[in-house]
Order: structure tokens, then C-alpha cells, then sequence
């Protein structure tokens, strides 16, 4: 059933790099901007416990919230990816999907701050965006607005944080439309 899920096409690049990664279901896990829950739902599958899942969204939330309120290891809180306070050295995993588009520079750069703080010591942090290419007609597959130009502009806002923090950061390949980034914390 694992490697059913795994090739499963709605599991994220991200989800299925962190099941890569670990192997322990015991370690914490952060998702900032959960949307409709479906990487909560994988994570849940593959047999990580210990999940919590920030959006701004109030109705989703709530949904969620009610969906998985069996599960003791699950948290689900209404707050703008943004805004979350840093807990020092507490997740192994922190990670988003899709919504880099939204943030300034400046809000990238203070995020992955927050981010650094709440690792554990060789935690990761990883995002996925969606890419698309560019030609004389316009934009081909994916309509989501970027292109690998924009997305070498993120993985810039990481590598000077990097150059102030202890991060390791590996570019990930290009997995369907989307590339998923990978910082450790050393």
C-alpha cells in the first residue's frame, strides 16, 4: 500500500521527499499554508503522527479541523503562513507548497528566518513551486506564474539566508511541473 501511495499522482514531490528523508513517523512536521489537507492526508498514510498545519483560511481549517480530530498527533491552526511564531529547535520537517507567488522579497527572507529558528539541528526545510515555460506564444503547460528564471529568484532569497544562517541548501530536479527545494539546518 506504501508505494501505492507514493506513485499515487496526488502526493506531493514534497511529501514524497520528506518520506525519503525520514523514516522515523515520530518526528514533527510543519506545514505552513495546508490548504485543502491533501499533504496531511499523505502524511497520515504514510504513517507520520505528529503534524501540524497552519492556513488562513478559516473555513478550511475548521474542516480540517473536524476531519482530523481523531488523530491526537494532528494540529490544525488558523494563521497566515507568515505570521507563525518561531519555536526554538522543535520541528525535524518544515515545509509549503505553491504559495511563494504571494510573498515580497522581504517577507521570503524574514519567513525562512522563522523557519531556521524552528528547526531542529539537521532539520529540513522544504518548498515546492510550480513551474512553467516561456515561448513566443505564451505560456505552455501549467498557467501558474512561474518560470525557471523566477524560480532560480527564490532559491536566491534562500541562498542569502543561507549565507546568515547555518544552511545547507540542495536544488531538487524538476519533478513533473513543480521543483522542490531542500534546506538543511546544520
Amino acid at each position: 500500500m506504501l508505494e501505492k501511495m507514493i506513485d499515487h499522482h496526488d502526493v506531493s514531490a514534497v511529501v514524497k521527499k520528506i518520506h525519503s528523508i525520514y523514516t522515523n513517523p515520530n518526528i514533527q512536521i510543519l506545514e505552513l499554508g495546508c490548504g485543502d489537507g491533501i499533504n496531511i492526508r499523505a502524511l497520515l498514510d504514510l504513517g507520520f503522527q505528529n503534524i501540524r498545519a497552519l492556513d488562513r483560511d478559516k473555513q478550511i481549517v475548521r474542516k480540517l479541523q473536524q476531519e482530523f480530530q481523531t488523530f491526537n498527533g494532528v494540529r490544525i491552526d488558523c494563521q497566515n503562513a507568515t505570521d507563525f511564531s518561531p519555536r526554538e529547535n522543535y520541528f525535524d520537517v518544515i515545509f509549503h507548497s505553491l504559495f511563494g507567488i504571494f510573498l515580497k522579497p522581504e517577507q521570503r527572507e524574514d519567513l525562512v528566518r522563522k523557519i531556521y529558528t524552528s528547526l531542529k539541528p539537521q532539520g529540513h526545510y522544504l518548498f515546492e513551486e510550480i513551474v512553467r515555460e516561456k515561448s513566443d506564444t505564451g505560456a505552455k503547460g501549467n498557467t501558474y506564474p512561474y518560470t525557471m528564471a523566477e524560480i532560480d529568484g527564490l532559491s536566491s532569497v534562500f541562498a542569502h539566508v543561507q549565507k546568515k544562517q547555518a544552511y545547507r541548501m540542495v536544488k531538487g530536479a524538476k519533478v513533473g511541473g513543480g521543483i522542490v527545494f531542500v534546506g538543511s539546518k546544520d
